[in-house]
């Protein structure tokens, strides 16, 4: 790892004229990480009873010791071409980390590297599970998919719907609703699926809207558009009252 020359710090400590005092001292007793000063500074004692003592002034470089300390994380280059690929998927569109840990594994990275390189990306912004489960349920919702797919999708990828905000308000928008109500039938049947009646009433009326944009073409219609429908991740008691309606319709 890279180190600051003794001799420098000293030199640069003499020009700015910096006073090292009881702060420095502590702040270099209990910084971590890229957080603590290249070189920390103690105080050189005589003795037991001098220690913490507090300096008045400007004490003399020559009564202070420096500890080295690294000034950058020194990455292999494994790990520095992971994280050029992360860049790159990346920078082309959203993705998740656990995505992110497949391609590298699936690219012949090690794990702990692929690991590094997810890590750094995350911290630095590049990367964010919940900034891309938003992009993927607003992708899928525009695709016309059915709530229980789209939580199954995020689970693979490791998010939870609940974590991201919004959810599920925010992507399913009430506006949506068909202005149809169902049946009692109806509602008995949405009841055994996921959520409440009107939970269930926006997801059918949903259902029944994909179906009117792209109406199968099977000669079993009925059949098709129920296949259809669990295919885009739609519930089974969803899916079948939807296409009661759409037939109805038709």
């Amino acid at each position: 790892m890279p180190y600051i020359d003794k001799a420098y710090a000293e030199k640069l400590l003499r020009e700015s004229g910096t006073a090292i005092g009881e702060d420095v001292h502590e702040a270099s007793a209990h910084g971590v990480g890229a957080e603590r000063p290249a070189c920390a500074i103690n105080e050189e004692t005589d003795g037991p009873t001098s220690r913490g003592r507090r300096h008045s002034g400007r004490a003399p470089l020559e009564d202070a010791i420096f500890e080295l300390e690294p000034i950058s994380v020194d990455y292999s280059e494994a790990q520095i071409k992971a994280f050029e690929k992360v860049k790159r998927l990346a920078s082309a569109r959203e993705r998740g980390t656990h995505e992110l840990m497949e391609r590298l594994a699936h690219d012949g990275f090690e794990r702990e590297d692929a690991r590094s390189a997810v890590d750094r990306a995350v911290r630095c912004g590049l990367v964010d599970d919940i900034r891309y489960g938003a992009v993927l349920v607003r992708t899928r919702v525009s695709q016309g998919w059915g709530r229980h797919g789209i939580e199954q999708e995020l689970e693979r990828a490791g998010i939870v719907a609940t974590d991201i905000p919004g959810w599920p308000d925010e992507f399913f928008a009430a506006a949506d609703s068909d202005p149809f109500r169902a049946d009692d039938l109806e509602g008995s049947l949405m009841r055994q699926g996921f959520g409440g009646a009107t939970d269930d009433e926006c997801e059918v009326a949903r259902a029944v809207e994909l179906l009117r944009r792209k109406p199968p073409r099977a000669k079993n219609v009925q059949a098709s558009a129920y296949r259809k429908l669990v295919t885009k991740g739609y519930s089974s008691s969803v899916a079948a009252v939807a296409v009661r309606r759409f037939l109805e319709e038709n």
